[in-house]
């Protein structure tokens, strides 16, 4: 079932391979560009109050889930999501992949996102310290506008909850139980927006206007004449592009290429600008993406059976190790072989064999996962002298 795909996935790989070699022989040339600001200076003089360093932080929080902590990746993810909400409003979405599932729910999940993460940079911003901020925008937020709906009252309404709630459980578990072992601290911060989110849902159910039925709105058909089978590698393709997307909900391989296109300008114009100025931005390209081809190439059969598979979550778990830890190459290859594997099959467990999950939106569960599953393989990355280098 895989042959179909070899080739896509070989030619992926090697693809990484020479973005990686080409970003690492570009390395020396541009270590003193500082065209933009870096992430320290953002970080200080965002604490000593200054506006723009703060607008900074506060787009820079929009592309936190890839750990980039980018304005230009997050003015790329915007700008070419609106452009492929354009097409899909005309019919034609890029790729044939729409946003959000063709829901149609772009607009609503982005004003909602907007608003938490509003809320959480004006009550919650902590000067001189780098804290979950960006959590609300890609958790509970997405999520309770997509689960109850578009109308302004629930879009409000779930951007306040978000904006409250989703930060103080986060910050919590990053401060208190991430830190002290030592492990990733987006493993706490994604169990507490996983914790908070199934919360907000509950709370939500008892709300009542979040249980009013929104009128129907009718969306543009894809043009299905130009729609051909997603099988093989135009699938694998698709995926490669459309999964970058997932983190934030929009699923856009438009969006992808913003997203990335950003970054990397970004990366030019101040290497300290990006990635929380790891000096390792090239690295962690080279394993996140080979995290999202491997985890397709192994996942591809799902695909093919249930039309998806929760592989948009490898390339964030194996994120969350490379942005902690310096770690050998052998370790970040098992580190891509362990994310690819155990990831979605420990989500769709949970999915399709716990009854309550059903209840929920994917998401929370999607994060526990990440949280769990990032948490135990740092564990044993520290405690295993030869993975650590």
């Amino acid at each position: 079932m895989r042959k179909k795909i070899v080739p896509a996935y070989i030619a992926t790989v090697l693809a990484i391979i020479l973005l990686f070699a080409a970003m690492s022989s570009i390395e020396p040339l541009i270590e003193s560009n500082a065209y933009i600001p870096g992430f320290v200076d953002i970080l200080l003089k965002a604490a000593e109050g200054s506006f723009l360093h703060r607008i900074f932080w506060f787009f820079g929080d929009m592309t936190e889930a890839y750990f980039f902590k980018s304005i230009f990746a997050a003015a790329g993810l915007i700008i070419f999501a609106v452009i492929a909400d354009s097409l899909e409003r005309k019919g034609r979405p890029f790729m044939g992949v729409p946003a959000l599932g063709g829901s149609g729910m772009f607009w609503p999940v982005i004003a909602t996102a907007v608003i938490g993460l509003i809320i959480t940079n004006i009550v919650y911003f902590e000067a001189g310290a780098w804290t979950p901020t960006f959590a609300p925008f890609v958790s509970t937020a997405p999520t309770l506008v997509l689960l109850f709906g578009r109308s302004p009252k629930k879009i409000v309404t779930s951007g306040v909850l978000a904006g409250f709630l989703t930060y103080p459980v986060s910050n919590w578990l990053f401060m208190n139980v991430a830190n002290p072992l030592g492990i990733p601290g987006f493993c706490g911060v994604a169990l507490g927006m996983g914790i908070v989110t199934i919360i907000c849902i509950e709370l939500c159910r008892i709300i009542p206007w979040m249980n009013e039925k929104d009128p129907v709105k009718e969306t543009k058909e894809p043009n299905k004449e130009e729609a051909g089978p997603m099988e093989g590698s135009k699938l694998f393709y698709t995926r490669m592009l459309a999964d970058p997307g997932e983190p934030v909900f929009w699923g856009s391989p438009l969006a992808t290429v913003g997203l990335y296109s950003g970054a990397i300008i970004g990366w030019l114009l101040n290497p300290n600008s990006i990635n929380y100025a790891s000096d390792r931005f090239p690295v962690f390209l080279f394993g996140t993406l080979l995290t999202a081809a491997t985890a397709l190439f192994v996942w591809y059969p799902k695909y093919l059976k249930s039309g998806f598979a929760f592989t948009f979550i490898c390339a964030v778990t194996t994120g969350s190790v490379l942005n902690t830890y310096s770690i050998p190459m052998v370790t970040l290859i098992l580190t891509v072989i362990v994310s690819a594997a155990v990831m979605p099959a420990l989500v769709h467990f949970l999915l399709e064999k716990i009854k309550i999950t059903q209840r929920w939106h994917p998401c929370p569960i999607a994060l526990i996962c990440l949280g769990l599953v990032s948490g135990v393989w740092s564990m044993i990355i520290m405690h295993v002298p030869f993975l650590m280098g």
